[in-house]
């Protein structure tokens, strides 16, 4: 795959709306184990992953749909985990975010799909970097089902950049979110599999 270091630094410009306004969950990982009460979520960090910078988790979730309203970042909104494999591998990460609903009033999980598809899709498609494929299917996890949707985004030479996996749930009266970006297959296996197999204690 080709290296496209320069486009991380425009991706990350064109995503850098309210960076000044973050809010990052102060949960810790112990053992191993990240846990976040407010949506009952308890996660295995995979071995020898470790937790993404602030400033690069902010980046990629500055895409979020939901996240800003007029006045800046939403009231709420919280970065709660986001891991990487260390050094300047910010391509493959799993940045997980969650918003009261509060926020949201009247929004349902079709609707909220509906929109951040559109959200998605203006986003990148607005940095003419080539073809933008987005399709999306359900998954089961710990009994809950999951929105799942599956982001590959191609050069103008049809080279793939990246792909994304983003699941969004409404749990526990939040709209929590999990964007799992990758360029390899490994890292995409060791990723998912930590999210699958995580847990979750509080319902819709």
């Amino acid at each position: 795959m080709t290296n496209y270091k320069s486009l991380l630094t425009i991706l990350f410009s064109v995503f850098i709306l309210g960076a000044c306004n973050s809010h990052f969950d102060s949960s810790e990982t112990v053992n191993g184990i990240y846990s976040n009460d407010k949506i009952g979520w308890k996660i295995k960090v995979p071995e020898g992953w470790k937790q993404l910078p602030n400033e690069h988790r902010e980046r990629w979730t500055d895409l979020t749909l939901f996240k800003y309203s007029a006045s800046g970042l939403r009231e709420g909104f919280v970065h709660t985990l986001g891991i990487y494999k260390g050094e300047e591998d910010v391509w493959n990460t799993m940045i997980t975010n969650m918003e009261p609903m509060t926020n949201l009033p009247n929004a349902t999980e079709a609707k909220i799909l509906e929109q951040y598809m559109t959200a998605l899709s203006n986003g990148y498609n607005s940095m003419i970097l080539g073809n933008l494929n987005i399709g999306s299917s359900i998954d089961t996890i710990d009994g809950k089902k999951f929105t799942r949707l599956n982001v590959d985004l191609y050069s103008k030479k049809k080279e793939l950049i990246f792909s994304q996996i983003i699941y969004l749930k409404i749990i526990g009266g939040h709209l929590f979110e999990v964007i799992i970006t990758y360029n390899n297959m490994e890292d995409r296996r060791a990723m998912l599999k930590a999210f699958m197999n995580s847990t979750f204690s509080k319902n819709d």
